[in-house]
């Protein structure tokens, strides 16, 4: 199949839908088609079957007044989850079966089968056979993904790993490169996972001995939202089908072990769900998706672009379908219109006014908050299920925009204002109807507080909500998985005193990013541990607890001066007693400033370079004809505007100048001076690390 194989129509548009995988394709009936079930925020369920040009509703219902968070199929039956019970249905609507669960949260994720019924909350799992619990399981970390094999139920979690449950127990558990955000079945004996950072995987199993196939990452880092997977190819081989975060849409062919692209298309918003099957040509196998704002769209292997038979007009397949969508839309239009002056007639006789558009209450926002490891900053991801007007951000701590005049990629998306001084503040304004807006945003360890975007939508009258995220102290660092070489120089931040083990895991948490919700498995000297990596520096933090006792142990200085810092901040707020004891260890300095020499090496001639360019702008006056320089001139000036990367050179002088404060600190002196700083800059510029270190040294 070529990337051009599969051509895009959009079906139809139901509600905003937030939740995943609640849009299904129902086996085939008399029909050689596939009906459509779709689960919406709004709580309604509608099962719609498609024709060339336009679709029946065989019904549309309000099933839940909350959003549908699962939705899952048994032969021609569903089944929905609403908060702790799930619900049964027939495929004409018609509820038959209620089941209540003993979960203490929402349930995420759900299965049934032959009288069976599997569920997972937050961090935990359990199984019912005749509506009696057979399994209770909670795990370490969030499950996001559940599938249920041969008696063995395997849990996809945010802490990296896919977890087999035999019997009430986790049996094996399986590492994989990322936190997991979809677990689906493939074939037999096969699984595939994608995760945050885009790697979509393909795990066998034998029993609960798993081993990975094959892997692809994604180079955008764009997260994995959805998969499924079909035999597009007709060559009996199941391909893996991706929906992604970022409305990109995959397919990849298992060859040999190896996952081959075939198909890439991008859909411009979120993908919530994503099937295959026949729904709307007979004979033709297509991809149905649905979006968050709630279009359904169809990518089909009829090519669309051949003439229609029987036109008289000679038009193809694609026009025609559009002239019968359009149709089909005015006397829907027609019908809307009557019941929208209908209610607006009952409204204005209790109000005597009526106000036009979306309610804010109907306003829903999708967001999303991720790091990007192997670009050392944060995308802010925000979409609304209508046009975006205009995004305000304000921060109440010192963060900045990644290349400001870039910071979003998006075409029809300006930065209309920013402040450069002080804590974050900034508008990006829509030029042209978007929903989706993506903007990358650059935090600084120990500085903490939220992150808050204000969401205005491009309707009268303006409506708008905020919503705020948390950026933590040591926001830059993630959780590795596997233990650390610690035999680096470490310095060591050592904690005692009268609190308990969820204080531990709260200090944790709120200063740390990936930290699980319950404590990992204690080793035999009674702690737990987890470790953790700065992505911009590479450097290692351990952390070890048990109740009443906490150690950290890194190689950064400043890593351990920032835990200090917020530790005893957040102990004086609960009065808590905590003894402190730091020991910094003599070659920690100059082993942490070793790790940054090649780097320092690289910004200190892109520092001299900086200071040449900055004097060749000041001669030429920024004017497009520079032939009166030499030709090395020339191309330094061009390399330069082609993006010299100077924010990343300013951040890493700025992880210097930190470690040489934090290192005089725990001297007891107060190094935060202009006269230090501006020394530290000139021996950084004029790089040496014999320099550096007899810096520090002094």
């Amino acid at each position: 199949m070529e990337n051009g194989g599969l051509s895009r129509s959009t079906l139809t548009s139901v509600g905003p839908v937030p939740g995943r995988n609640t849009l299904k394709l129902l086996p085939f009936g008399k029909s050689r088609r596939q009906k459509v079930l779709v689960g919406e925020g709004s709580g309604v369920v509608s099962c719609l079957e498609f024709r060339r040009g336009g679709f029946d509703t065989v019904f549309s219902k309000q099933i839940s007044p909350n959003p549908i968070v699962s939705l899952v199929l048994d032969g021609d039956k569903f089944y929905i989850s609403e908060g702790k019970s799930i619900r049964g249905m027939t495929k004409r609507g018609k509820e038959f079966q209620q089941i209540s669960t003993n979960l203490s949260s929402t349930i995420r994720q759900l299965v049934v089968a032959d009288g069976k019924t599997w569920v997972a909350g937050d961090v935990v799992y359990a199984s019912y056979v005749d509506g009696k619990e057979k399994e209770y399981v909670k795990c370490e970390d969030s499950i996001t993904g559940m599938v249920v094999k041969n008696d063995i139920t395997f849990i996809g979690s945010v802490d990296n790993r896919i977890h087999a449950v035999v019997a009430g127990s986790i049996s094996a558990s399986f590492v994989v490169g990322g936190a997991i955000t979809a677990l689906e079945p493939y074939g037999d004996d096969g699984l595939i996972y994608g995760t945050e950072g885009g790697s979509v995987g393909y795990v066998r199993y034998d029993q609960c001995n798993l081993r990975e196939v094959g892997r692809v990452d994604d180079t955008d880092g764009e997260a994995v939202s959805v998969l499924t997977c079909f035999d597009l190819t007709k060559d009996d081989k199941l391909d893996i089908i991706v929906g992604r975060d970022g409305g990109s849409v995959d397919v990849y062919a298992v060859e040999a072990g190896e996952l081959r692209l075939m198909f890439h298309r991008n859909v411009e918003e979120s993908i919530q769900s994503i099937q295959a099957g026949t729904v709307t040509t007979p004979g033709y196998d297509e991809i149905i998706m649905c979006t968050f704002s709630g279009q359904i769209i169809s990518l089909t292997t009829e090519v669309l672009s051949n003439p229609e038979e029987g036109d008289k007009k000679g038009r193809d397949r694609a026009t025609c379908d559009a002239e019968m969508k359009v149709k089909s839309m005015i006397a829907e239009l027609e019908s809307l219109n009557n019941k929208v002056s209908s209610y607006k007639a009952k409204l204005a006789k209790k109000s005597n006014s009526v106000t036009e558009g979306i309610s804010f209450h109907q306003l829903q926002v999708n967001s999303n908050f991720v790091y990007s490891h192997s670009n050392s900053w944060y995308v802010l991801s925000i979409e609304l299920p209508i046009s975006i007007h205009s995004v305000l951000l304000q921060s109440n701590t010192s963060m900045s925009l990644v290349d400001f005049k870039n910071s979003t990629t998006q075409e029809g998306v300006v930065l209309s204002s920013i402040n450069l001084n002080g804590p974050l503040q900034a508008v990006f304004r829509c030029t042209e109807p978007t929903k989706r807006l993506q903007i990358r945003i650059r935090s600084v360890e120990g500085a903490y507080g939220d992150l808050k975007a204000t969401v205005v939508a491009n309707v009268m009258p303006k409506i708008a909500k905020q919503i705020s995220v948390p950026v933590k102290p040591l926001s830059i660092h993630h959780r590795v998985m596997t233990p650390i070489d610690v035999t680096v120089p470490l310095s060591t931040l050592d904690l005692q005193g009268t609190f308990s083990l969820n204080q531990v895991l709260e200090w944790v948490s709120y200063c740390l990013p990936n930290v699980p919700t319950s404590a990992t498995p204690a080793e035999e000297d009674g702690f737990s541990t987890l470790y953790f990596e700065n992505s911009f520096v590479q450097s290692v933090l351990v952390a070890k607890f048990q109740q009443g006792h906490v150690v950290f142990q890194s190689d950064s200085i400043s890593t351990i001066a920032i835990l200090r810092e917020v530790i005893s901040n957040l102990a004086n707020k609960r009065n808590v007693n905590v003894n402190i004891q730091f020991t910094i260890c003599p070659k920690t300095v100059s082993g942490f400033l070793s790790k940054l020499d090649k780097s320092l090496q690289h910004h200190s001639q892109n520092s001299q370079r900086r200071n040449i360019v900055d004097a060749l702008r000041e001669i030429t006056n920024d004017s497009k004809d520079v032939s009166f320089l030499s030709i090395e001139h020339q191309t330094l000036l061009k390399s330069t505007s082609d993006g010299l990367n100077f924010e990343s050179q300013d951040a890493l002088f700025g992880v210097v100048y930190d470690l040489y404060v934090d290192v005089q600190k725990f001297k007891g002196i107060d190094a935060r001076t202009a006269a230090k700083h501006h020394s530290l800059m000139q021996v950084l510029q004029n790089y040496d690390f014999d320099a550096l270190l007899h810096f520090f040294d002094s």
